[in-house]
C-alpha cells in the first residue's frame, strides 16, 4: 500500500484494537501459553476479487511477535471459491486477538473490490464511477478498493471540485446563477459540474459554462435524449438507481456522449465477501 493508506490503515487501526481488544482478550489469555506460534491463512469461499491482504500484515507488525513469512495473492485477482488467499506466521495469541479486525477489513475492502469488477465487467465503454457515499473514516481505503477492483474514484472530498446539487441551485436561485458564481470562485483548473434532472435543465447548464453535467435519476430515454442533444459538447455522467442491468442497457450511450456512470452502491451496499481464516499450531 502507499504511503497515504498506510497513514490511513494506522489511524483506523489505533481505534479498532482499542475497540475490539479493550484491556486484554480474555479468552485468549485463558487458553493460549505464552510463546506459541501458529500459522494461519484466509480462504475465500465464493469467487471474489481480492484486496486490502496486506493490512493483514500491517496489523500483525503492530503487536509483539509480529509476522514472518507473509504472502498474499496479487491485489485485484479473480479468485476462485477455495482459494487460499494469505498466509502468515506469527505468535498464536496474537493470530487470535486481531482475527475479527482483519476479517473486518479484508471482507470488507474485498466486498467493494469484487462489486466494483462486476459493474465494470458490463459497462462497455462507461467510466464507472464511486460517490461520497463512504464509511466515515475509511474513505481512502474504501476508495482504493474501487479502483483495485477497476472502476474509478469521483471526488475525494468536497475541496476536489465543483458539483452543484439541486440543494445548490436552490439557494443561488437558477442553474445560470449557480454555475455563473461557481465559475467565478472557482480557480481556473478546477472544472464545474452541475446535476440536471432533465433536458432542458441539461440545456441550460451547458449554455450556462457547465464542464460536466451530472444526469440525476433520470430514466433511459431522457439520459438518451441529453446525449443526443448535448453530444461530446461537456462531460455526461449518470447517476441514481444504478444496476448491472441499467448499465448494461446505458452502455452503448457511450459512443453517443454518456461517459460514466456513479454507483454508490459500490461501497454503501456492497455484500462481505465471505472468507474465513484458519489456524494451524506450529509450536
Amino acid at each position: 500500500m502507499e504511503p497515504a493508506l498506510i497513514a490511513s490503515l494506522d489511524r483506523i487501526l489505533t481505534i479498532a484494537l482499542a475497540e475490539d481488544l479493550g484491556s486484554s482478550d480474555v479468552t485468549t489469555d485463558a487458553l493460549v501459553p505464552e510463546g506459541i506460534r501458529a500459522s494461519a491463512f484466509v480462504r475465500a469461499k465464493q469467487p471474489v476479487v481480492a484486496c486490502g491482504l496486506s493490512s493483514w500484515n500491517h496489523v500483525l507488525t503492530r503487536c509483539e511477535g509480529g509476522p514472518t513469512g507473509f504472502s498474499a495473492v496479487a491485489e485485484g485477482s479473480q479468485q476462485p471459491a477455495g482459494a487460499v488467499l494469505a498466509e502468515v506466521e506469527a505468535d498464536a495469541s496474537v493470530l487470535l486477538s486481531t482475527e475479527r479486525i482483519v476479517m473486518n477489513l479484508i471482507c470488507h475492502l474485498t466486498g467493494i473490490a469484487t462489486v466494483a469488477a462486476a459493474y465494470t465487467a458490463v459497462a462497455g465503454g462507461l467510466r464507472v464511477l464511486d460517490t461520497r457515499k463512504t464509511t466515515p473514516g475509511l474513505r481512502a481505503l474504501e476508495k482504493y478498493a474501487v479502483r483495485t477492483g477497476g472502476a474509478h474514484n469521483h471526488r475525494f472530498g468536497l475541496d476536489a471540485g465543483i458539483l452543484i446539487k439541486e440543494n445548490h441551485i436552490a439557494v443561488a436561485g437558477s442553474i445560470r446563477n449557480a454555475i455563473t458564481k461557481a465559475r467565478a470562485h472557482a480557480p481556473h483548473s478546477l472544472k464545474v459540474q452541475c446535476e440536471v434532472c432533465t433536458a432542458a435543465e441539461a440545456q441550460e447548464a451547458v449554455d450556462a459554462g457547465a464542464d460536466a453535467l451530472l444526469l440525476d435519476n433520470m430514466d433511459d430515454e431522457t439520459i438518451a435524449s441529453v446525449t443526443a442533444q448535448v453530444g461530446h459538447a461537456v462531460f455526461l455522467e449518470a447517476s441514481g438507481n444504478m444496476n448491472t442491468h441499467r448499465i448494461e442497457r446505458l452502455s452503448p450511450l457511450a459512443a453517443e456522449g454518456l461517459d460514466a456512470v456513479s454507483v454508490g452502491a459500490l461501497i454503501h451496499s456492497r455484500p462481505y465477501s465471505d472468507l474465513s481464516m484458519i489456524l494451524e499450531v506450529i509450536s
